[in-house]
């Protein structure tokens, strides 16, 4: 069993190729300025801003694990990489 890890933001597709230029990521990002993948997903923003989730997605499509967070990124992106080394250990 594994994942795959994919950005999504209401950002510009411009925003998202400076963004990725300016860092190596390791994987894709989606520009959903309409917002049809959050809205898909039931991530809802606080205020003007856009929630920050991080979701755990298996090969098969199914969700296994979602980490919710307006500001603190770094506490649902350390949650999510310890179910991607589950699901990649099987």
């Amino acid at each position: 069993m594994g994942a795959s890890v994919l950005g999504v933001s209401h950002d510009s597709v411009e925003s998202h190729e400076a963004f990725a230029k300016s860092l190596t990521l390791g994987f894709p990002l989606v520009s959903d300025v309409d917002k049809s993948i959050t809205r898909a997903y039931g991530v809802k923003g606080f205020f003007s801003s856009p929630q920050r989730v991080t979701f755990v997605i298996d090969q098969q499509g199914i969700i296994r694990a979602a980490y919710k967070s307006a500001r603190d990124i770094h506490g649902h992106v350390e949650g999510a990489m310890t179910a991607v080394r589950k699901l990649v250990a099987g």
